[in-house]
């Protein structure tokens, strides 16, 4: 009976503690939150059952660093470019605009908003540049399986471009906060990182929420993480949990140990996908998603 309460005093404290950290990065995150005015204005036009990709693409053709990334993505292979069966090079905002979709536009604004800043957190600096990294081939194989199952692709490359959201927001503003209060965080940076991935869906889905993105990518966001059989019934939280295990498979975290094989998670079997499939985007992901990192830079 003891040890039973002992136990359960452990797990509440254990919860509290995950609490209050996530408080903490919140209340840390307003100003990481705030977007750039081009990101603010294509989060509004997306959100604008009247706008159009000519409204996008003005906005677009304002930011010079926006529009070398958007023309580099459209002239991606994954976006259907190169190649015998490949497209035409595309060298004008507009057919780039209409090419990628806005879900894709959107998402790349969001991840320059966030991936641009400067961010410094000692002892982690391989694990931020990975971050970077892992958002993009997630959206890449997030893409490839939604094309494979019949879901939105662009909201897909989206909802994986973003899922990760809360670990920059929360690295970020741990790395504004003064000595004291990162100390009541965590006592060293080197504890952070187990910290912040224990944490970073919550924080996400706060970010998400706050720049009005699809309840959908909230959610995707929020329960990429979560057990299984709760993520099971959500087509978009089921996809990304899988596009998050190739993407880590193609391009693991530092010291990173795998568990399972994408081809042995019975979920991915689950959302529609088959062996053919998974080998067919897995074989496709590091270099569909090594260009997109390229062009993203």
């Amino acid at each position: 009976m003891v040890a039973t309460a002992a136990g359960g005093h452990l797990a509440q404290s254990a919860r509290e503690l995950r609490t209050k950290s996530i408080t903490s990065f919140i209340e840390a995150s307003g100003e990481v939150a705030v977007l750039p005015p081009t990101a603010q204005k294509l989060l509004r036009l997306s959100n604008d059952p009247n706008a159009t990709l000519d409204n996008i693409a003005t906005v677009i053709r304002t930011d010079p660093t926006l529009a070398t990334k958007i023309l580099a993505m459209a002239n991606s292979v994954a976006y259907g470019a190169g190649g015998s069966g490949g497209s035409w090079r595309i060298v004008a905002i507009d057919r780039a605009v209409s090419r990628i979709g806005m879900q894709a536009i959107r998402a790349v604004a969001l991840h320059m908003a966030m991936s641009g800043r400067v961010v410094r957190v000692p002892g982690l600096e391989e694990y931020i540049a990975w971050l970077s990294r892992h958002a993009i081939f997630t959206a890449v194989a997030a893409r490839a399986i939604a094309k494979k199952i019949g879901l939105d692709a662009e909201l897909a490359f989206l909802t994986g471009l973003l899922h990760d959201l809360g670990a920059s927001v929360a690295l970020e503003a741990y790395s504004k906060l003064q000595p004291e209060a990162r100390s009541q965080l965590c006592f060293e940076s080197r504890g952070l990182r187990p910290l912040v991935d224990a944490v970073h869906a919550e924080i996400g889905a706060h970010a998400m929420k706050r720049w009005g993105l699809p309840e959908v990518v909230v959610a995707a966001g929020l329960e990429h993480h979560a057990n299984v059989e709760r993520i099971a019934p959500k087509p978009m939280t089921a996809l990304v949990y899988v596009a998050d295990a190739m993407a880590h498979e193609v391009d693991p975290q530092p010291e990173e140990v795998l568990s399972v094989a994408v081809r042995e998670m019975p979920i991915a079997y689950q959302i529609g996908l088959d062996e053919r499939a998974i080998r067919d985007i897995s074989r496709a992901l590091p270099e569909d998603g090594r260009e997109l990192i390229q062009a993203l830079r």
